[in-house]
């Protein structure tokens, strides 16, 4: 109808438009709700010496796999928010593993879980 979302490659993509009616369609705040908290969680717990972008990739990808059909069905392109808590360790675990991998990490040596 107005909204766009629009897959590109493997990412959902989000944009503001106008619909009919002059109804008008934001997307959602994504990098605040999301990203940020759980980047900045993710790289204070294993001590980062440093945030590449690669972390926020990772996190975006991690935040991706918890985006269900059903919420795409419904016109959602992120989780629901109300499961907050359990989606900022979800994507906080992946971001501190990707640290570990890039050796950013000084939290040493790697937890087990």
């Amino acid at each position: 109808i107005g909204r766009t979302v629009a897959r590109v490659r493997e990412a959902v993509v989000s944009t503001q438009s106008t619909g009919k009616n002059g109804a008008v369609f934001e997307p959602g705040q994504g990098n605040n709700a999301y990203i940020f908290p759980a980047v900045a969680l993710g790289v204070m717990c294993c001590g980062s010496i440093r945030i590449p972008d690669d972390l926020f990739l990772t996190a975006a990808e991690a935040l991706s796999e918890l985006v269900s059909e059903k919420d795409l069905a419904v016109g959602r392109v992120y989780p629901r928010l109300s499961d907050i808590k359990e989606i900022s360790v979800h994507v906080s675990v992946a971001v501190i593993k990707r640290c570990y991998e890039l050796n950013l990490a000084t939290v040493l040596p790697m937890p087990d879980d």
